[in-house]
């Protein structure tokens, strides 16, 4: 997995040049998901947490959907996990995403 994650900061840093935000925040997903493979959990929920509040910023309710049940995913208090899994769930309806819908 540490090979799989130099990668990705690797294809990070190409996404970064991309004039829309897509590529760099799709990609900050896949990074935030190995990290929470790895058990690198706060690191992980800080990752996502910043791909939610960019994926908002620049209208893209599918990466802070995505950025949603990564959160719901790495999150350790259950409470919290089950939160933003509907939180994920409104917004995947709200703008029908329904692979989203289909994951939570």
């Amino acid at each position: 997995m540490d090979e799989a994650l130099g990668q990705l900061r690797r294809a990070l840093e190409l996404a970064a040049q991309h004039p829309a935000p897509r590529p760099r925040l799709l990609t900050s997903w896949c990074i935030a998901t190995v990290l929470h493979l790895q058990g690198r959990h706060a690191e992980a929920l800080r990752e996502f947490e910043h791909i939610r509040e960019v994926s908002a910023a620049e209208h893209f309710p599918h990466g802070e959907d995505l950025a949603l049940l990564g959160l719901s995913s790495a999150y350790r208090d259950f409470d919290l996990a089950l939160l933003r899994g509907r939180e994920a769930l409104a917004l995947g309806r709200r703008f029908e995403l329904r692979k989203v819908e289909c994951e939570t």
